[in-house]
């Protein structure tokens, strides 16, 4: 059965190595894992972000996950109005944009909403997400991330893959980052990206940033904050032999014909992020 229809499933205990890990991710953030939508990359997001708020089982709630996953979802939706639903869709939105969008605007804020309010909106959002998100990354992982109920509304971390995901937790965000911006790109296109740029102050831009991954970079990695922010693409030229000072140097024309559009020549590093790992192992400095 997909993973999406399962209605619950139990990690796989069978021993784990560092490179099998590894591969768990690297199949995520591939091609070969679909993503019709973008909620796989808010999910797992929500996920890092909640793993310590474990109960006495030592489970998370969904209650606790889609508190998290509403909060992350709000602004993409609401503020930067961008589409989390793929391109084969006919032009129909996602189930989580339709609930967001039911009652709220672009001014609204989340922190600013009643207590109330947050609850049902968090609970909206996790009856119609739940549904497919929670099973559908739990097959993509293999089966080894977590155990899951949703009829409990609950995940259980595999506790290994929980301490792997804790010593690597900046490196996996951003791999995560990348593909979610490529997949906002995908989607929502070069029309959009210019409009965006047009309506935002995008301060927390860094060079070589496309405007979707500027938008995550300005939401989830603001300055202040304890981890430094890290710039994938960054990341990706480093391990592509690729010295900064010298991007720096070449024209914006060639950085956008290089870099933005179709990044063709750092591919090997996009279909399996493993290549890119071995390579940052060798620059702990910049991990």
């Amino acid at each position: 059965m997909q993973g999406y229809k399962l209605a619950e499933g139990q990690y796989k205990k069978e021993r784990l190595t560092i490179d099998k890990m590894w591969d768990t991710f690297n199949w995520l953030f591939t091609s070969y894992s679909r993503n019709d939508t973008s909620y796989k990359f808010i999910f797992l997001k929500a996920i890092i972000d909640c793993l310590d708020r474990k109960d006495m089982k030592g489970r998370i709630s969904f209650d606790i996950l889609f508190e998290d996953y509403t909060r992350i979802a709000w602004n993409l939706v609401l503020k930067y109005g961008l589409a989390q639903k793929g391109v084969a869709s006919d032009g129909r939105k996602s189930t989580l944009e339709n609930t967001l969008r039911a009652k709220y605007d672009s001014d609204s804020s989340f922190d600013e909403l009643f207590e109330e309010e947050k609850k049902q909106i968090c609970h909206d959002v996790k009856i119609q997400c739940k549904k497919y998100v929670v099973g559908a990354l739990y097959g993509d992982a293999g089966g080894y991330f977590y155990s899951f109920s949703k009829k409990e509304e609950w995940i259980e971390l595999n506790p290994v893959m929980e301490m792997f995901i804790k010593e690597n937790k900046n490196l996996i965000e951003n791999l995560n980052y990348y593909k979610w911006a490529k997949f906002y790109e995908q989607v929502n296109g070069s029309k959009k990206a210019l409009q965006l740029l047009e309506e935002h102050d995008f301060k927390a831009a860094r060079k070589n940033e496309t405007v979707y991954r500027s938008i995550l970079a300005q939401e989830f990695e603001m300055p202040g904050d304890f981890n430094p922010r890290i710039n994938t693409l960054e990341l990706l030229m480093k391990a592509d032999g690729i010295k900064i000072d010298e991007v720096n140097d070449v024209t914006n024309d060639v950085v956008e014909a290089e870099f933005y559009k179709d990044f063709s020549h750092m591919k090997k590093y996009l279909d399996d992020p493993y290549e890119l790992i071995k390579q940052l192992k060798k620059e702990k400095k910049i991990i």
